[in-house]
């Protein structure tokens, strides 16, 4: 077994793990879906065939075999990107018209090619392949930056989630951009269509490249078991720890600014973890308790703290006010009703009315400024 074959074989066993582990929970799981699982089933067989060298399939139908492959990988990046940042129920019709584009392409290519293989007309091909692939990479790439990338909300603490989805489409569609761009090169320094007379030499890039994409997934425990999964497996391990630590300001770097502020951070620095950790405690123990009309007084009441000292702790150690983290906190909790199938037997008033809000609008707008969607487009991905 040649270097080459020990990278192909390589990819193929690390990108069979993959989709083991991520085939498992798909449905469960925002990051993936079922074209992932095909994405990464698909390329996992190419390079096991490979890897087994004269053990494998003849020279035809591994060349068939990558052209499947060059042309269906990009309609199912697409789709599955698609899949991944939107809230509606997809038409599978509309979804299948892409796939069978692809299966089109690949029987018209293949058929030319065993006909006519001659320079010119693999030359075409090659083109042909490459304007079909950035065609869909234009298209992923307007469709992400609208719908994932330059999505904003209104509060500082958003969805943790939305976050690592913004991270891994930038490592997913760099991944797939770099794979074009090689398979670009390749061909135009090329006197032929070497490719459809079987040349791999250098299809171990690729292979490198794909084993780097299968250990950053399997390095990170978010992708495999689904952020918010994780979260809750941290959570038991974290009880007594800070928990919204992208909230908190541990170490103030704001003076204070009157002699009274002065006074509460020599008393009360020292116990600033201590409170931060009551107040989570209290908001992920009871949430019910942030409505509204739910005030500063009544949490140093709950806490037993003065109020003074929880007025210091939102306004020097706190990126929100307030009124922004009950909001966060109720808005978690609708969530938490919304998974259990609250929204099954009731209308989404009356889970507004249930985790404290006056109003359905009011919970609609807080909703959409904490999680960057509707409840309604919300409950859809559940």
């Amino acid at each position: 077994m040649n270097y080459s074959e020990i990278i192909f074989f390589t990819s193929a066993l690390l990108g069979f793990v993959t989709v083991f582990l991520i085939g498992n929970r798909y449905k469960n799981n925002r990051q993936t879906n079922l074209y992932l699982v095909v994405i990464f089933a698909t390329s996992s067989i190419r390079f096991l065939f490979y890897a087994l060298g004269d053990f494998s399939l003849d020279t035809d139908y591994l060349r068939q075999l990558d052209l499947f492959i060059i042309v269906i990988t990009s309609p199912l990046v697409f789709l599955y990107f698609k899949k991944l940042v939107s809230s509606k129920r997809h038409n599978p019709k509309e979804n299948f018209l892409h796939v069978l584009a692809a299966i089109v392409l690949f029987a018209i290519i293949n058929s030319i090619v065993t006909y006519y293989p001659n320079t010119i007309v693999l030359k075409s091909r090659v083109l042909v392949l490459v304007v079909f692939n950035l065609f869909y990479a234009v298209k992923s790439y307007f469709l992400l930056h609208k719908s994932v990338w330059k999505r904003k909300s209104n509060i500082l603490m958003i969805n943790q989630q939305n976050v690592w989805v913004k991270k891994w489409t930038y490592i997913l569609f760099g991944f797939f951009i770099l794979v074009l761009i090689r398979f670009t090169l390749f061909f135009l320094v090329k006197r032929d269509g070497l490719w459809y007379q079987h040349d791999s030499n250098f299809l171990w890039v690729t292979a490198l490249m794909w084993i780097v994409l299968y250990l950053k997934v399997l390095y990170s425990p978010e992708f495999l078991y689904g952020y918010d999964l994780f979260q809750n497996k941290i959570k038991e391990y974290k009880k007594y720890k800070i928990v919204f630590d992208t909230i908190w300001i541990l170490k103030s770097v704001a003076a204070p600014t009157n002699f009274q502020d002065n006074v509460l951070k020599e008393k009360i620095d020292l116990e600033i973890d201590n409170y931060i950790i009551q107040i989570e405690h209290l908001a992920l123990a009871i949430p019910l308790i942030f409505t509204e009309s739910f005030k500063v007084k009544d949490l140093s009441d709950k806490l037993n703290i003065p109020k003074s000292h929880v007025i210091y702790v939102f306004k020097y150690h706190a990126k929100i006010s307030f009124n922004d983290f009950k909001k966060i906190v109720r808005i978690q909790n609708a969530i938490g009703l919304i998974e259990k199938g609250f929204l099954k037997m009731n209308t989404l008033e009356a889970l507004a009315i249930e985790i404290g809000f006056s109003s359905y609008s009011a919970f609609f707008k807080s909703f959409k400024s904490v999680t960057g969607v509707s409840p309604k487009e919300y409950y859809h991905t559940v």
